[in-house]
């Protein structure tokens, strides 16, 4: 197996993880009242504002947390974390009040992957 190999391997490997935890934790979030489930302390404090497809679209892979965070002018919530192999994965959910969202995933602190639901 090439040393691409592995790396692929340990990515799809981390993704599964972080997928299979964020699965998990949307279930054992479902089944508790909402006065149970904290929000997550914000790093920089930012005025809300409304996610767009316009500012998803400026998401490039490589950009840092910080710099999506500035670019969408709040931070994320954070789903879920893991460290697999030496791969250090988090992902972040950014979610406006009609629930549409995008979800980032990022290794060892670069942007790997983006997704959106219903942003305008």
């Amino acid at each position: 197996m090439t040393t691409d190999s592995k790396t692929q391997t340990i990515a799809l490997t981390s993704i599964l993880a972080v997928l299979l935890l964020i699965i998990a934790g949307m279930l054992m979030n479902a089944t508790r009242p909402q006065a149970e489930i904290m929000p997550q302390p914000r790093a920089v404090q930012m005025q809300p504002s409304r996610i767009t497809l316009s500012q998803f679209m400026k998401i490039e892979d490589g950009m840092s947390y910080q710099a999506i965070a500035r670019l969408l002018g709040r931070d994320g919530t954070e789903l879920s974390r893991s460290n697999l192999g030496g791969a250090s994965t988090v992902i972040y959910q950014w979610q406006n009040d009609d629930l549409s969202n995008m979800n980032a995933m990022f290794q060892n602190g670069q942007l790997i992957s983006k997704a959106q639901f219903g942003l305008r």
